[in-house]
Order: C-alpha cells, then structure tokens, then sequence
C-alpha cells in the first residue's frame, strides 16, 4: 500500500484508509471476526499512500489445523 509501519501505527484503519462507501461494512466485518463470527470473500476498496484505490480480498474465517498447510 506504500505505508510504512509507522505511518500506520496508531491510525483508524477503517476511518482513514476505507473508501466511504464501504466504511460501515469492513467495520461491521471486522467487528464479526473479532467476537468470532465468520466472513468469507469480502471484497472492498482500499487507498493506497498515493491515493490510488485498490480492491481487497477479505476472509475473516476460522483456520484449523493450520499445520496441515505445511
């Protein structure tokens, strides 16, 4: 995205970087993942540093036995 870690550090992920029309859901998505509660292949626009929109691929699910990946 361009960003170093310490340009992000500290900053509202959906307030700053989402495009306004997909703020309330990615929110909503991410809210759900953390209390446990699965998305699957949740799309949605990102800016980068230079102002450039970039669609994201989300999938806030549960991953088991990830060992089985190796």
């Amino acid at each position: 995205m361009g960003y170093s870690g310490e340009e992000v550090m500290g900053r509202d992920l959906v307030h700053e970087f989402i495009c306004p029309d997909y703020r309330v859901k990615v929110k909503e998505v991410l809210d759900n993942a953390l209390q446990g509660q699965q998305t699957a292949d949740f799309e949605f626009p990102i800016f980068t540093k230079d102002q450039k929109l970039v669609e994201i691929l989300l999938n806030a699910t549960t991953r088991r036995d990830g060992g089985a990946l190796n």
